[in-house]
């Protein structure tokens, strides 16, 4: 999460990301998930859950690599991290 020092994270087995449920409103845009599935993230790695509290870009990056890791794992595409990968690539 901080670039200074890598944390190795490890994803329970039984964990999906579609447990994430992430979700986008249609009318603002604002993202929501399910903040349980990272807590056990957080537990299964030894990280203290407030790394993610007190930083969102702390959060995007857990997200962003987990679903690298779902995706390399032939998980299912999700369409709301899906759309914001595409976001992502078309901002200069």
């Amino acid at each position: 999460m901080d670039s200074e020092s890598p944390i190795e994270i490890r994803l329970p087995d039984d964990l999906d990301f579609a447990d994430l449920k992430l979700a986008r409103d249609p009318n603002t845009g604002d993202l929501s998930f399910d903040w349980a599935a990272l807590e056990r993230i957080c537990e299964a790695s030894g990280l203290d859950l407030s790394v993610l509290e007190k930083d969102e870009d702390n959060v995007s990056e857990l997200i962003i690599e987990w679903y690298a890791v779902h995706r390399a794992r032939d998980g299912a595409p999700d369409p709301v991290q899906e759309a914001l990968i595409a976001e992502a690539a078309e901002d200069p």
